[in-house]
C-alpha cells in the first residue's frame, strides 16, 4: 500500500527560478527540518516561497498543479517544463 512522500519547493516568485526541490520519501521530519532551513535562509527575501508537499509522486505533483510546475525554471531545464 502506498503513502504519501514528501517536497520540499522553493522558488523565486518574480523569476520563477528553482531555488531547492528535495524529495524525502515518506520522511516527514527530514521534511520539516528542510522546510524549516530553507525558510530561515531566506527569511529576508520575501519573493521566495518555500513549500512542503505531499503526494503519490513527483508526477502527481505536477497533474496537481501544471499552472506553477509549468511556469518553473528549473536549473538544468530553462525552459520551464519537467526536469
Amino acid at each position: 500500500m502506498g503513502g504519501a512522500e514528501y517536497f520540499v519547493l522553493a522558488y523565486d516568485t518574480t523569476t520563477m527560478h528553482v531555488i531547492a526541490f528535495t524529495g524525502h520519501g515518506r520522511d516527514f521530519v527530514g521534511a520539516a527540518l528542510a522546510l524549516t532551513k530553507l525558510v530561515q535562509e531566506h527569511r529576508h527575501q520575501p519573493q521566495v516561497r518555500v513549500r512542503l508537499e505531499a503526494a503519490a509522486s513527483v508526477a502527481e505533483l505536477w497533474r496537481r498543479d501544471p499552472m506553477l510546475f509549468g511556469r518553473l525554471r528549473f536549473p538544468d531545464s530553462e525552459s520551464g517544463q519537467d526536469p
